[in-house]
């Protein structure tokens, strides 16, 4: 986000401005080949000295689409305006905040990266947020952001205005109140009426964040406090020139999208292996419906689905993987059949250890078929269940056997399936 404010502070020519709305609608990322970035500006039609500003990108590539990545509104400011934080650093009581523990330069971002994970990782010209202190009884904070002599000189000589890795490092703080939550994850969503007043003259700031007046964690179950997910306003920050004490920028709405990336872990996925035994009725169903000779586990399938009692029949389908690689399974033979869009089977492959089902969910999940992935010891825990005699009309499941090479003396790749 402070790389795209940099690039509407440069279209403006670093004049005073207000910027109503900013929306993030897409990373930027450095790409492999060339592309244009392109910083618009447009008239708004019902305001004067107002501008609908927008950046996209663009290959140079013959036929090659235009991305979006930021649009929002922005407009110049006259000497009067007046923004919506103190002018002045000394305007507030520093003697308010105390020193935070473990929020010395490298061990704040040590913290970062143990608490919400690897998402957070700063290399050394990020990691620019020093002194954190807090307003006991606001939670207010107050901190220095400082970056290197030599780069603010050579950022200075290439002609930045706001220099990113300096305003980034205050945006970083709304960071620290996202460790009430492990391992989420926020990404910047948009700014609303943000003030840049100035450009900095020193490669220091020091930085006021304010928080809105509601709620803003929740407690689960357990006690524990927990960041919600979604949309979240992380807060107002207002930036200080580290020499003068003039304010250069002022934010009064950060907005962030916060979301848990470790949710569809195996550990913590909202799947489980539950049993529930469906037999094919008497008789024989799927008599002519399979081919001569060798049985693919795809064919057995497709005839259950189409016996002669139902139109169509959903089929379960379970393999145990004896600790097999994806490549060795039975699902591995018939995963193109399960992915047709006719298709309405479900399959279960049950790995031996939580390791061997998260490479089999990374073989097969991004396939469009209906796939279950668990892990657990079929020869402790399979419970005699399995082999009830309930019976369902128009269900069937399937139990893929893996044969090992020590009971067959084979490659290990035959397979037996029992039907009920």
């Amino acid at each position: 986000s402070a790389g795209f404010i940099e690039l509407v502070l440069q279209a403006l020519e670093g004049s005073p401005v207000q910027i109503e709305e900013l929306e993030f609608l897409r990373p930027c990322p450095i790409p492999g080949t060339p592309v244009r970035l392109q910083t618009a500006l447009q008239p708004a039609p019902d305001s004067q000295d107002e501008y609908v500003v927008t950046v996209s990108t663009q290959p140079y590539e013959v036929d090659a689409k235009c991305e979006l990545h930021c649009r929002g509104r922005v407009r110049r400011t006259g000497p009067d305006f007046a923004p919506a934080a103190p002018e002045r650093l000394s305007e507030i009581d520093a003697s308010l905040y105390e020193a935070l523990t473990y929020a010395a330069d490298d061990e704040l971002y040590e913290r970062f990266e143990a608490v919400l994970g690897e998402t957070f990782q700063y290399g050394p010209h990020f990691r620019n947020m020093r002194r954190l202190r807090r307003n006991v009884a606001t939670d207010n904070l107050l901190f220095d952001v400082e970056v290197d002599e030599a780069l603010w000189r050579s950022a200075r000589e290439e002609g930045y205005i706001s220099f990113p890795p300096l305003l980034d490092g205050g945006l970083q703080s709304f960071l620290y109140d996202l460790m009430m939550g492990a391992d989420k994850f926020a990404i910047p969503r948009r700014v609303e009426n943000a003030t840049f007043v100035r450009p900095p003259t020193a490669p220091r700031m020091t930085c006021h964040v304010t928080y809105p007046g509601n709620i803003r964690y929740e407690v689960d179950d357990k006690g524990q406090y927990s960041v919600p997910t979604g949309e979240w306003v992380s807060g107002s920050i207002a930036c200080y020139d580290g020499a003068t004490g003039d304010l250069v920028l002022h934010i009064e709405k950060y907005v962030s999208f916060i979301s848990d990336p470790r949710r569809v872990d195996l550990p913590r996925s909202k799947h489980r292996v539950v049993w529930q035994p469906k037999f094919v009725a008497d008789g024989r169903a799927i008599d002519g419906g399979l081919p001569e000779g060798e049985i693919e586990p795809s064919d057995l399938i497709k005839a259950l689905e189409r016996s002669k009692d139902a139109d169509l029949r959903v089929c379960h389908a379970l393999e145990f993987t004896f600790g097999r690689k994806p490549e060795q399974t039975v699902l591995s033979r018939c995963v193109e059949s399960l992915s047709h869009p006719e298709t309405q089977s479900e399959f279960w492959l049950v790995a031996d250890n939580e390791d061997g089902a998260r490479a089999c969910y990374n073989a097969f999940h991004s396939r469009d078929a209906a796939l279950r992935f668990a892990f657990l010891d079929p020869l402790r825990r399979l419970s005699q269940a399995c082999f009830a005699r309930a019976r369902r009309k128009s269900c069937s499941s399937t139990l893929m056997k893996t044969l090992s090479r020590l009971a067959t003396g084979s490659s290990g790749n035959r397979w037996r399936s029992q039907v009920r």
